[in-house]
């Protein structure tokens, strides 16, 4: 079984760590924008027991806030930020992922339609498809 990751914002970077036996955290590594004038927010992280990884976070881009995924596959490494909510309009918060046994995840989200109003979105992440969107709720 893989040792805990941690991730957090810092310095306007998206950074992880894993946990390594009772010695803290290991060396960080950036896996957003090296990018202080954009902050990230709303971060979320899900782990397999076999290293497999997946972290969200929204940041300000082209004036919105977008929904940003990068993966982390065992004995590969992590993967290039991609936007995941890039088929719809309104800003983006409020991110949530799980990740099962097989390193399949799923990502919920907020979105800004105007007028005050949200609907719920998702991501599913399986181990050998790209993620597609879907609204989940009204």
């Amino acid at each position: 079984s893989q040792e805990p990751m941690v991730s957090w914002v810092q310095g306007g970077k998206v950074l992880v760590s894993q946990m390594g036996a009772g010695s803290g955290a290991n060396d960080a590594l950036s896996i957003g924008f090296n990018d202080s004038a954009v902050e990230p927010g709303g971060l979320a992280l899900s782990q397999d027991a076999d290293g497999n990884a997946i972290a969200l976070w929204a940041q300000t881009l082209n004036g919105r806030s977008t929904l940003f995924a990068n993966r982390l596959r065992a004995g590969i490494g992590w993967s290039v930020p991609e936007p995941i909510d890039r088929t719809v309009a309104g800003g983006s918060f409020t991110p949530s992922v799980g990740m099962d046994a097989r390193g399949n995840a799923v990502a919920v989200w907020h979105q800004f339609i105007g007028n005050s109003l949200t609907n719920a979105w998702g991501n599913v992440f399986t181990e050998i498809e790209d993620p597609t969107s879907a609204r989940v709720g009204r």
